[in-house]
């Protein structure tokens, strides 16, 4: 589930926007992709917690994946603003070392942008499908979308597969 908003994070468009603009993709740069995936990683983990948690409560993985994008909107949306405000200094750096850091900035000001909009529009689709995918591929078919398909094992059950060992 992490590695489709990773994959949307578009490091490849990065890289172009990099190339573009005349800056090295040079080890600065790639520090900040990985800064990027790792920011990507942590939306969609959070993201697919609350959908998980939603879909406990017995709601459809599309509506629970729904919900939990809209209800991480707001901390995502706030996380990458600091870290745009915060890197734009970087992207515009004159003086000493200014190259570097321009290009450390560059690749995570744009990366940045990108990396919210991937990740809240991608990772509940990319979530939606692959639960419904599994649901149907387990053979619970499209009826028991809505089911909770986490069930703890009965303590009979537990029980006597350990007595069968002993």
């Amino acid at each position: 589930m992490r590695g489709a908003a990773i994959q949307a994070n578009g490091i490849g468009y990065l890289a172009k926007l990099s190339a573009t603009a005349g800056m090295p993709i040079d080890i600065l740069a790639q520090i900040g992709f990985v800064v990027l995936v790792g920011l990507a990683a942590k939306n969609a983990i959070l993201i697919v917690e609350f959908a998980r948690q939603k879909e406990e409560e017995d709601v459809a993985p599309g509506e629970a994946a729904v919900h939990a994008a809209h209800t991480r909107l707001r901390p995502i949306l706030m996380t990458s603003l600091a870290f745009i405000l915060g890197v734009g200094p970087l992207a515009v750096a004159t003086g000493a070392g200014a190259e570097m850091r321009q290009s450390l900035g560059t690749a995570v000001l744009f990366g940045m942008i990108g990396v919210p909009c991937f990740g809240l529009i991608f990772t509940p689709a990319f979530y939606t499908f692959v639960r419904k995918l599994g649901q149907k591929e387990r053979g619970g078919g499209i009826s028991d979308v809505g089911t909770n398909s986490h069930s703890e094992p009965k303590a009979v059950e537990t029980e006597s597969a350990f007595s069968e060992v002993s």
